[in-house]
C-alpha cells in the first residue's frame, strides 16, 4: 500500500539500540536496510546470524509476525510485512479506514469494508460514491410537450405556453379572465383564445367599436357620428333623411309672394317674381315704393312699406327688427325634446338628438332592439339609448354572448376536469374515479390482481399488493432477486435462488461471498531479493534496484541507453554503470568538456578558446605560435625599399632609409629640386640624394651661381681692351643693366635691380643672396614620436610613425575612435593599433568571429548543435533532454503502463511488460477471455482480469455453466412427494391427500363441510372424520337415531316407521330405499367449458380448467387485461392464455423480439444487411442498388456518355462508344477538326461536332472562305455615289456636297465658321446660310448695324456705335447714358432722396441711398431690408444704421485720370506654380494688376492707374480674405442660394496668409458668415428719358463682427470693382452698388453686422440678373490679394484654396 514495515528482531536486555520500526518507500527498501545495518555494525554478529559459523541468517518470519494475510519477507535481523490491500501497520494489523476522509458525496453515509467502502446514499442520489443525482425526469412525467428540469429529489416541468400545473397537465383557461369586451364570446384555445364579437365590435378582444362611418354612408356633405352597430348622419342645412339623401324642398309651402314662382335650391329657394314685383320673396312692389324704400333698407328679404318720413319693414319668416336685421331664434321656445340641443336656422331650427333619440324634435326613442342584438336566443327590451337582453338559461352578458361557466364552482371532485356545456357541465374524471361528479373511487382490487398469494389494498386509481415472502412487484409477480444487493464481493457473479443466492468467485478469490483474496505470493515467486506484492489473481514483484522482469529475474543493462557521452565507454554494474571517458572529457557520464584554458596557456595577451582535449590561442597583433609565444618578425621579408634597413617592432617595423630616400618603407625618392637650389634661371634635375643644375648661358657652378667672366680669355684682339660690363651698358653707358632681367632670385623671391647688382627679397622660408637656400625648418627636429620631418618652403611636414598624427606627430592616433571592435567588444587604444576585448562568445582581432561553441560537439546522443552567441543550443533526438541532450527521457516516469504493467525504459519510448490478463502498448486493454465463448447452455460471459465469469441461465451452474442444477437435491417435495428434476425447476408428484407445488398442502377434506347436523369435521390424511352431535350417528352424522332404531334410512333420510317396514323420507340430495344413494348433481353436466364436476350433497362443485372462473366456470378469464403484448402488439384473449398479434417486424409470445430480417441474408451481391423494425436495409456494394441490392446499377441510365455516345453498362462503371467527332472517357472531348487548318485566306477555324466552321476574314466567304465577297452588290454608296469593289470593302465616289465612306455625310459647309459676329450657321446641300445676331446683317453677318444712325446722344455728345447698342461720349459737364445729365457742379438739389453728390471739378454723380436709384436718385426702389425671419439663425435682433450712398463704375472712374480707362482683356496661359505668386500693392502707386480667373489658365488683366484706393476683386475672395483677419472670425463664407446647394456654392479661403500681420489672426472663431443671395426685379422709369427697365439684386450678408470694424466705403468699392471687371455690363454708367448696414446681436449678446447690398443695373444691354449672381457665387477664391480694414490697406497673400 505504498509502505512496507521493517521490524528488527529482539536483542539482549540493556542494549542501547532496542527495537527499530522503519517505514520507507518501497523503491528505497535496500537503502534503508543498509542504513539499519550500518548503524548496527558495532553489534555482535550472533544477534543477526546463527549457526556454528554464524553462516545462517535467522529467519525473523518464522514466527509469522505479519497478520491479516500479509506476506513476510525475511531480512538480515529484520523482516518486512507486505500487507494485503486494505491493511497497514508494521504487522499489517490495522484495517485501513477507506471512509476517512468520507468519499461519499451528497450527504451519503460511508461503511468501511476490507480494502474498500460502501456508500449508503440519500434517497435522491445513487452511484458508488452517491455522485449521481437520480434523474426524476427519466419517467417523462411532464405533459403537453413540457421540458422536464431535474432537481434534487424532484423535478420541475417548464410548460409550453398555454399550459400550467406541476406536470403541465392543465390547459390554461385564457377565457377565465373574460377578456372579450362588449359582450364578445370567448373561445378557449391552446395558449390563447379567440373572441367572437357582438355585432358592431371588432378587435382581438372586441375592444374596438366598428366605425360604421368609415364607409362614408352620409351623403350631401353630412357629418357622421358612429354608434354601436350603426351610425347617425348630421345633415347640412337643406338635407334630411337617415343618410341625408333627401334635399329639403324649401318651396313647400311656397314662400314666394305676389304670385312669384318658387325654385327649390340647396338649403334655400329662389323666387321668380311677377312683373312689377321684386325682393327675395317678391314681396316688394317696384312702382309703389320709391321713397324711403328706394334704398332697400329692409334686410333678409323683408318687405319695405313707405311711410311719411319713414318706412316699415314687413320681415320674411324667421327675421325681425326694424330692418329685419335680426334672425328670430326659433330655438328660444326649446322645441327639441329629450335633452336634444337646438341649432337656430332661418325660420327653422335643427335638433341635435342625444344618443338614443331621433325625429325632427328628437321625440322618437330609437328602438335599439331592432334588429335584435341579443344572442343565444335572448329576448331584447328597448331602453333609452340602449337595450337589455333577457338570456336563455346557461347564458349571460350584455347581449347573452357569454356561456355561463357552470364549472366555475368546481363541481367535479377528486381532481376531475370540468368541461363546461350549455346550462350544464361534464366531469372528466381522473384515473381511478367515476360518477357524474367523479365522486366514486373505483375498486381496482375487485379483479384480484395480486399474484402468489399477495394481499390487495385498494388505492386511488390503483392498488397495492402486499406480497408473500419471497415475491415482489406491482402484482407480486416477481421473485425477489437476492442478488440485487450485490452480496457477492470482489467481482463475483451472483445466481439468484429462492430466498437465497450462490456466489461464483472470479479468479483469485474464494469464500461463500468471495471475500477472501487468494495470496499468490505464498510460493515466493519473486527473485533477486524482490518484494512480492499480492494482487487480485496474481502478484507483482517490486524489484531491487538494478533488476527488472515480471519476477525480477533480469539484471537491467544500464549501459543499454548509451549513457556515456562523447565516446565514453560504459562498464555495466549492478544498479548502475561507470563511464571510462575519452580524452578531453570528464564527469559521471563524460558530459563535461575539460577546460584546457583554465591554466592560461596562451601568452603575450592572447585569448584562449577551449577545444575538445585542447585549446586554441587567439594572438594579439604581432604574435604567433600555438601559444602566441613568438613575436612575428615584420622585417622578414624586408619591407624597406631602396636599400633601407629594417628594425622589427611589436606588430610593426621601422625602416632606416639610405640618403636620398624617405617614407615608411623608403619608397619615396627625396626631390632635392624641391628647394629650387639652381640659380640664375638654371633648370634643376633631381637625382639620387642630390640634383644637377642645367645653367643658363653665361652662368656656371654647381648651382649656376657664377657669372662666367667672358673677358678672362682676352677676346679683344689687336690691343682692344675687354671691359666686362659692370652694371651699365649703352654707347655712353647710359643704360643701367637690369641685373634682374635674368631672374636671378629664386624660389619666388622679388628681384630689386641695383647698380651692377640686384637684391632678392625672399619669400618666407627661403634665405641667401638669391633666396636659393631653403631654410631647414626641420633642423630643430620638431617631429615627435619618431616622426620624419620633411622640410618644406617656410615650414615642414611631419611624416608620422604609424599610430601618431598631428602637425608635430604629437598625438597618438586613437584607433578605437572608428569603433573597429564589433559585436559589443570594448576597445583599448595602442600605438598604431588597438586591442579588442571581446564579449563572451566572440573572438578575433576585431571580435568579428562568433566562437562556435558547437565545435567541441557538446551535444550528446546524436543531438544537433545550433551555435548561439556565447553558447549553443542542442536540438535533441527524440527521447533525450537536458542542456546537452545528455539525459535519456524516462518515458516510464509517468507510469504509462496500466493495470500493474512493468515499464521498461527505452530510447524515445518504453515497453510495457503487462500483468496477466492485460495487453496493449500501455497494458490498457483487458484481454477478453470471453472471446472464446467459454460459457455454455446460453450463459452470458463477463470478462474479468485474467479470467472470466459465466452468468448461467437459471438451472445451470459450474465454471462454464455446463452442469444442470439438480433442483431435486435436496428433495424439495414434502409429505413424501416424489421429485422430478427439470431445467431450472422441478415437479413434485404428491401422495394422495396432498397438493401444492411442493406437496406442502394437506388437502382439507373438511373444506366441503361433509359432516351434517352440526357435527364437527376432523380432517385426516386423505379423508376426514365426523364427530356427531348427540342424537345423530353415521359417517357424516346424518342419521337421526331416535326415529328409526335400526337406522335404515341413510344419509339423513327420515325414517317413517311403517307397518312391516319403513319409509325413508330422504334428505335433499339423496335417494334410494334407505336413502343410501347420493343424487349425483353432476350427472346433468352443470359445469361448462371443460370444468370437472365434484358431486356434493345436494349440490356440486365445478373445478374450472385454467382460463375460466365462476360457479359453473362460465366466465373466460381475460388474460389480455392488462395487455401483455409488447411493441404495440394486439392481444386476443384465449382459453387460459392469450395470443399476441404482433406489429410487423416483431415476434415472440409477447412480441418482445424484434425479428431479425437479416437472418436469412436477403441482401444480394455482397451487400451488408442492417436490421430495422419490420424490415432491413441493405448497404450495397458499389455498382448495385435496390432494396436487396439485387439490381446492377445501370450506370448508363444517367446517360453519362456525352454528345450522343453509346453507353455500355459494366459492374460499377460503364464504357462509352463515342459518336463521330467525339472522344474521351465520357465522349466529353470534341475532336478538333481544325487541327488540319482547312480554312483559307487567313480565316480562323472554329471546331464543331464532327466538323468545323471557318470564320472568314472580312471580305471573304464560302465554307472554307475561298470566295471574295463583292461589297458593291448591292450598292452601299448613298446620295448617288459610285461604288468600286475592294478586298473586304469598297470605295464610294461621291457627288459634290457629300462625303463619308458611303457618301452618307452632307458636307457641313458651316465647319469653317463662315458666319461672322456670332451668327448661327445653317448647313445646306453644297452651301450654307447665316442667321445673324441682333445688330448684324450681310450674307456672312459681316456688317454691324449702326445704332448711332438716329443720333440718340444729346447735349452734343458723340455717338460710338457698338454691337447692338451704342455709347454716348459726352462733352465736359454732361454724363448719363445719353449725355442727358448736367454734371458740372453739385447743386444743393442735384441729388434727391438723400443721394450723395460727388463733384471732382469735371462734373458730379449722384451716389444714391439704398432705397433709391436714377441719375438724381429720383426713383424709389422696393425695400430690401430683410425680415428678422430671413436673417441667420444666430442673429436675434437688429438696429438700423445709416446707409452708404450708391456708387457706380462711373464714380470709380472719376477717381482716375480722365485719360485712363478700365479695360478687360483675356489671355490663355498654362497654369504653373508662378501663377500663384502673391501680388502686393501699396496705396498711392501706379500698378498693373493681374488677377487670375481660374486655375485652368484663364487670366483676367485689369490695367489702370490707382491714385487713392486699391482695386479689390472678387467679392467671395474679399470675404474669405477678410475672414482670416479681425473682420470675419470664421475661415469660411457659405454662399446659399435657392438655385444651388451649399456644397455647390461654398468657397473656402486658404487657412494661411503669410503676409497678413500676426496681430490680425487673433480674432476668436465662432460662427461662419452666411451669404444669402436673392434677386428681384424693380421697374424704374426715367423722368426725362425713356430708359429701359432697371434690375436690382438684393444681397444680405451676416458677419460675426462688430460694425465698427467694417470700412464701408472700401467694402462698397470692392464689390463694385468685382462686378465691373467680371460683368459684361460693368462699364455702363447705370451699373451701381448701394450698401446699408444693420447692427445686430446674437443669442449670446455678441455684436454682429448685417450688410445689405443693392446692385442695380440697366437691362438695356439685355444681360440677365443671373450673371450678377454667378459672379458673386463663382468668384475664384485666390483672385484678390487685398483686405481693407478701417480705411487702411493690409497686404495679404492670396493662397489658392
Amino acid at each position: 500500500m505504498g509502505f512496507a514495515a521493517v521490524q528488527s528482531s529482539p536483542i539482549a536486555d540493556g542494549d542501547v539500540y532496542g527495537s527499530v520500526a522503519v517505514f520507507t518507500k518501497r523503491n528505497s527498501d535496500n537503502k534503508q536496510l543498509r542504513r539499519i545495518q550500518n548503524n548496527n555494525s558495532a553489534r555482535d554478529n550472533h544477534v543477526r546470524f546463527t549457526g556454528t559459523k554464524c553462516e545462517a541468517d535467522i529467519n525473523e518470519c518464522a514466527s509469522s509476525p505479519c497478520t491479516n494475510g500479509a506476506n513476510c519477507t525475511d531480512r538480515v535481523n529484520a523482516y518486512i510485512c507486505h500487507c494485503v490491500a486494505g491493511f497497514t501497520g508494521s504487522r499489517c494489523e490495522t484495517n485501513i479506514n477507506e471512509c476517512n476522509p468520507n468519499p461519499c458525496q451528497s450527504g451519503g453515509t460511508c461503511t468501511d469494508q476490507i480494502n474498500g467502502f460502501k456508500c449508503h446514499c440519500q434517497p435522491v442520489f445513487t452511484g458508488s460514491t452517491c455522485q449521481t443525482n437520480i434523474d426524476e425526469c427519466h419517467s417523462n412525467s411532464c405533459q403537453n410537450g413540457a421540458t422536464c428540469q431535474d432537481q434534487i429529489n424532484g423535478y420541475k416541468c417548464r410548460c409550453q405556453a398555454g399550459f400550467t400545473g406541476s406536470k403541465c397537465e392543465t390547459d390554461i383557461k385564457e377565457c377565465a379572465s373574460n377578456p372579450c369586451q362588449h359582450g364578445g364570446k370567448c373561445v378557449d384555445q391552446v395558449n390563447g383564445y379567440k373572441c367572437v364579437c357582438s355585432a358592431g365590435f371588432t378587435g382581438t378582444k372586441c375592444e374596438a367599436d366598428i366605425n360604421e362611418c368609415a364607409s362614408s354612408p352620409c351623403t350631401n356633405g353630412a357629418s357622421c357620428t358612429d354608434r354601436v352597430n350603426g351610425f347617425t348622419c348630421h345633415c347640412v342645412a337643406g338635407f334630411t333623411g337617415s343618410k341625408c339623401e333627401t334635399n329639403i324642398n324649401e318651396c313647400n309651402p311656397n314662400p314666394c309672394q305676389s304670385g312669384g314662382t318658387c325654385t327649390d335650391q340647396i338649403n334655400g329657394f329662389k323666387c321668380h317674381c311677377q312683373k312689377g314685383f321684386t325682393g327675395s320673396k317678391c314681396q316688394t312692389n317696384i312702382n309703389e315704393y320709391i321713397k324711403e324704400c328706394s334704398s332697400n333698407p329692409c334686410q333678409h328679404g323683408g318687405k319695405c312699406v313707405d311711410q311719411v318720413n319713414g318706412y316699415k319693414c314687413v320681415c320674411s319668416a324667421g327675421f325681425t327688427g326694424t330692418k329685419c336685421e335680426a334672425d328670430i331664434n326659433e330655438c328660444a321656445s326649446s322645441p327639441c325634446t329629450n335633452g336634444a340641443s337646438c341649432t337656430d336656422r332661418v325660420n327653422v331650427y335643427i335638433c341635435h338628438c342625444v344618443a338614443g333619440f331621433t325625429g325632427s324634435k328628437c321625440e322618437t326613442n330609437i328602438n335599439e332592439c331592432n334588429p335584435n342584438p341579443c344572442q343565444s336566443g335572448g329576448t331584447c327590451t328597448d331602453q333609452i339609448n340602449g337595450f337589455k337582453c333577457y338570456c336563455q338559461q346557461g347564458f349571460t352578458g350584455l347581449t347573452c354572448q357569454t356561456n355561463i361557466n357552470e364549472c366555475h364552482s368546481n363541481p367535479c371532485q377528486n381532481g376531475a376536469t370540468c368541461q363546461d356545456q350549455i346550462n350544464g357541465y361534464k366531469c372528466r374524471c381522473q384515473a381511478g374515479f367515476t360518477g357524474s361528479k367523479c365522486e366514486t373511487d373505483i375498486k381496482e382490487c375487485s379483479s384480484n390482481p395480486c399474484q402468489h398469494g399477495g394481499t390487495c389494498v385498494d388505492q386511488v386509481n390503483g392498488y397495492k399488493c402486499v406480497c408473500s415472502a419471497g415475491f415482489t412487484g406491482t402484482k407480486c409477480e416477481a421473485d425477489i432477486n437476492e442478488c440485487a444487493s450485490s452480496p457477492c464481493t470482489n467481482g463475483a457473479s451472483c445466481t439468484d435462488r429462492v430466498n437465497g443466492f450462490t456466489c461464483h468467485c472470479v479468479a483469485g478469490f474464494t469464500g461463500s461471498r468471495c471475500k477472501t483474496n487468494i495470496n499468490e505470493c505464498h510460493s515466493k515467486p519473486c527473485q533477486n531479493g524482490a518484494t512480492c506484492q499480492d494482487q487480485i489473481n496474481g502478484y507483482k514483484c517490486r524489484c531491487q534496484a538494478g533488476f527488472t522482469g515480471s519476477k525480477c529475474e533480469t539484471d537491467i543493462k544500464e549501459c543499454a541507453s548509451n549513457p556515456c557521452q562523447h565516446g565514453g565507454k560504459c562498464v555495466d554494474q549492478v544498479n548502475g554503470y561507470k563511464c571510462v571517458c575519452s580524452a578531453g572529457f570528464t564527469g559521471t557520464k563524460c558530459e563535461a568538456d575539460i577546460n584546457e584554458c583554465a591554466l592560461s596557456p596562451c601568452t603575450n595577451g592572447a585569448s584562449c578558446t577551449d577545444r575538445v582535449n585542447g585549446f586554441t590561442c587567439h594572438c594579439v597583433a604581432g604574435f604567433t605560435g600555438s601559444k602566441c609565444e613568438t613575436n612575428i618578425n615584420e622585417c622578414n621579408p624586408n619591407p624597406c625599399q631602396s636599400g633601407g634597413t629594417c628594425t622589427d617592432q611589436i606588430n610593426g617595423f621601422k625602416c632606416h632609409c639610405q640618403k636620398g630616400f624617405t617614407g615608411s618603407t623608403c619608397q619615396t625618392n627625396i626631390n632635392e629640386c624641391h628647394s629650387n637650389p639652381c640659380q640664375n634661371g638654371a633648370t634643376c634635375q633631381d637625382q639620387i640624394n642630390g640634383y644637377k643644375c642645367r645653367c643658363q648661358a653665361g652662368f656656371t657652378g654647381s648651382k649656376c651661381e657664377t657669372d662666367i667672366k667672358e673677358c678672362s680669355s682676352n677676346p679683344c684682339q689687336h690691343g682692344g681692351t675687354c671691359v666686362d660690363q659692370q652694371g651699365f651698358t649703352g654707347l655712353t653707358c647710359q643704360t643701367n643693366i637690369n641685373e634682374c632681367h635674368y631672374k636671378p632670385c629664386q624660389n619666388g623671391a622679388t628681384c630689386q635691380d641695383q647698380i651692377n647688382g640686384y637684391k632678392c627679397r625672399c619669400q618666407a622660408g627661403f634665405t641667401g643672396s638669391k633666396c636659393e637656400t631653403d631654410i631647414k625648418e626641420c633642423a630643430s627636429n620638431p617631429c615627435q614620436h619618431g616622426g620624419t620631418c620633411v622640410d618644406q618652403v617656410n615650414g615642414y611636414k611631419c611624416v608620422c610613425s604609424a599610430g601618431f598624427t598631428g602637425t608635430k606627430c604629437e598625438a597618438d592616433i586613437n584607433e578605437c575612435a572608428l569603433n573597429p571592435c564589433t559585436n559589443g567588444a570594448s576597445c583599448t587604444d595602442r600605438v598604431n593599433g588597438f586591442t579588442c576585448h571581446c564579449v563572451a562568445g566572440f573572438t578575433g582581432s576585431r571580435c568579428k568571429t562568433n566562437i562556435n561553441e558547437c565545435h567541441s560537439k557538446p551535444c550528446q546522443n546524436g543531438a544537433t548543435c545550433q551555435d548561439q552567441i556565447n553558447g549553443y543550443k542542442c536540438r535533441c533526438q527524440a527521447g533525450f533532454t537536458g542542456s546537452k541532450c545528455e539525459t535519456d527521457i524516462k518515458e516510464c516516469a509517468s507510469n504509462p503502463c496500466q493495470h500493474g504493467g512493468t515499464c521498461v525504459d527505452q530510447v524515445n519510448g518504453y515497453k510495457c511488460v503487462c500483468s496477466a490478463g492485460f495487453t496493449g502498448t500501455k497494458c490498457e486493454a483487458d484481454i477478453n477471455e470471453c472471446a472464446s465463448s467459454p460459457c455454455t447452455n446460453g450463459a452470458s460471459c463477463t470478462d474479468r482480469v485474467n479470467g472470466f465469469t459465466c452468468h448461467c441461465v437459471a438451472g445451470f451452474t459450474g465454471s462454464g455453466c455446463k452442469t444442470n442444477i439438480n433442483e431435486c437435491n435436496p428433495n424439495p417435495c414434502q409429505s413424501g412427494g416424489t421429485c422430478t428434476d427439470q431445467i431450472n425447476g422441478f415437479k413434485c408428484h404428491c401422495q394422495k391427500g396432498f397438493t401444492g407445488s411442493k406437496c406442502q398442502t394437506n388437502i382439507n377434506e373438511c373444506h366441503s363441510k361433509p359432516c351434517q347436523n352440526g357435527a364437527t369435521c376432523q380432517d385426516q390424511i386423505n379423508g376426514y372424520k365426523c364427530r356427531c352431535q348427540a342424537g345423530f350417528t353415521g359417517r357424516k352424522c346424518e342419521t337421526d337415531i331416535k326415529e328409526c332404531a335400526s337406522n335404515p334410512c341413510q344419509h339423513g333420510g327420515t325414517c317413517v316407521d311403517q307397518v312391516n317396514g319403513y319409509k325413508c323420507v330422504c334428505s335433499a340430495g339423496f335417494t334410494g330405499t334407505k336413502c343410501e344413494a347420493d343424487i349425483n348433481e353432476c350427472a346433468l353436466n352443470p359445469c361448462t367449458n371443460g370444468a370437472s364436476c365434484t358431486d356434493r350433497v345436494n349440490g356440486f362443485t365445478c373445478h374450472c380448467v385454467a382460463g375460466f372462473t365462476g360457479s359453473r366456470c362460465k366466465t373466460n378469464i381475460n388474460e389480455c387485461n392488462p395487455n401483455p403484448c409488447q411493441s404495440g402488439g394486439t392481444c386476443t384473449d384465449q382459453i387460459n392464455g392469450f395470443k399476441c398479434h404482433c406489429q410487423k417486424g416483431f415476434t415472440g409470445s409477447t412480441c418482445q423480439t424484434n425479428i431479425n430480417e437479416c437472418h436469412y441474408k436477403p441482401c444480394q451481391n455482397g451487400a451488408t444487411c442492417q436490421d430495422q423494425i419490420n424490415g432491413y436495409k441493405c448497404r450495397c456494394q458499389a455498382g448495385f442498388t435496390g432494396s436487396k441490392c439485387e439490381t446492377d446499377i445501370k450506370e448508363c441510365a444517367s446517360n453519362p456518355c456525352q454528345h450522343g455516345g453509346k453507353c455500355v453498362d459494366q459492374v460499377n462503371g460503364h464504357k462509352c462508344v463515342c459518336s463521330a467527332g467525339f472522344t474521351g472517357t465520357m465522349c466529353e472531348a470534341d475532336i478538333n477538326e481544325c487541327a488540319s487548318s482547312p480554312c483559307t485566306n487567313g480565316a480562323s477555324c472554329t471546331d464543331r461536332v464532327n466538323g468545323f466552321t471557318c470564320h472568314c476574314v472580312a471580305g471573304f466567304t464560302g465554307s472554307k472562305c475561298e470566295t471574295n465577297i463583292n461589297e458593291c452588290n448591292p450598292n452601299p454608296c448613298q446620295s448617288g455615289g459610285t461604288c468600286t469593289d475592294q478586298i473586304n470593302g469598297f470605295k464610294c465616289h461621291c457627288q459634290k456636297g457629300f462625303t463619308g465612306s458611303t457618301c452618307q455625310t452632307n458636307i457641313n459647309e458651316c465647319h469653317s465658321n463662315p458666319c461672322q459676329n456670332g451668327a448661327t450657321c445653317q448647313d445646306q446641300i453644297n452651301g450654307y446660310k447665316c442667321r445673324c445676331q441682333t445688330g448684324f446683317t450681310g450674307s456672312k453677318c459681316e456688317i454691324n448695324i449702326n445704332e448711332c444712325a438716329s443720333n440718340p446722344c444729346k447735349n452734343g455728345g458723340s455717338c460710338s456705335d457698338q454691337v447692338n447698342r451704342l455709347k454716348c461720349l459726352c462733352p465736359t459737364s454732361f454724363n448719363g447714358t445719353y449725355c442727358e445729365v448736367d454734371s458740372r457742379a453739385c447743386k444743393p438739389d442735384a441729388c434727391l432722396n438723400g443721394g450723395y453728390c460727388d463733384n471732382d471739378g469735371n462734373g458730379y454723380i449722384c451716389q444714391c441711398a439704398p432705397d433709391f436709384t436714377g441719375n438724381r436718385c429720383e426713383h424709389k426702389l422696393p425695400s430690401t431690408t430683410p425680415a428678422n425671419d430671413t436673417l441667420p439663425s444666430f442673429v436675434t435682433s437688429t438696429q438700423n444704421l445709416n446707409s452708404s450712398p450708391y456708387i457706380s463704375n462711373q464714380s470709380l472712374r472719376t477717381t482716375l485720370p480722365s485719360t485712363t480707362a478700365i479695360k478687360t482683356d483675356f489671355v490663355t496661359t498654362p497654369p504653373s506654380a508662378s501663377s500663384s505668386t502673391s501680388t502686393r500693392r501699396t496705396l498711392g502707386t501706379s500698378m498693373t494688376d493681374s488677377i487670375r480667373r481660374s486655375s485652368e489658365g484663364t487670366v483676367s488683366k485689369i490695367s489702370f492707374s490707382d491714385r487713392t484706393t486699391p482695386v479689390v476683386t472678387p467679392f467671395s475672395t474679399l470675404l474669405n480674405n477678410i475672414s482670416s483677419t479681425a473682420m470675419f472670425s470664421s475661415p469660411k463664407v457659405h454662399f446659399n442660394t435657392a438655385a444651388k446647394t451649399e456644397s455647390q456654392t461654398s468657397v473656402s479661403s486658404s487657412s494661411s496668409h503669410p503676409s497678413v500681420p500676426s496681430t490680425m489672426h487673433n480674432a476668436s472663431s465662432t460662427k461662419p458668415g452666411r451669404l444669402e443671395i436673392t434677386s428681384s426685379t424693380s421697374f424704374t422709369q426715367s423722368s426725362t428719358l425713356d430708359i429701359p427697365v432697371m434690375e436690382t439684386i438684393h444681397v444680405t450678408l451676416a458677419m460675426d463682427v462688430a460694425v465698427s470694424d467694417v470700412d464701408r466705403m472700401t467694402l462698397q468699392r470692392a464689390i463694385l470693382q468685382l462686378l465691373t471687371v467680371n460683368c459684361t455690363m460693368g462699364n455702363h454708367d447705370a451699373f451701381k452698388v448701394g450698401m446699408s448696414l444693420k447692427k445686430g446681436t446674437d443669442g449670446a449678446g455678441k455684436e454682429v453686422t448685417i450688410v445689405i447690398l443693392e446692385v442695380t443695373t440697366s437691362v438695356a444691354d439685355k444681360v440677365s440678373v443671373n450673371e450678377v449672381k454667378d459672379v458673386l457665387q463663382n468668384a475664384p477664391a485666390d483672385a484678390l490679394p487685398y483686405v481693407v480694414h478701417k480705411g487702411h490697406v493690409i497686404e495679404a497673400a492670396a493662397q489658392k484654396a
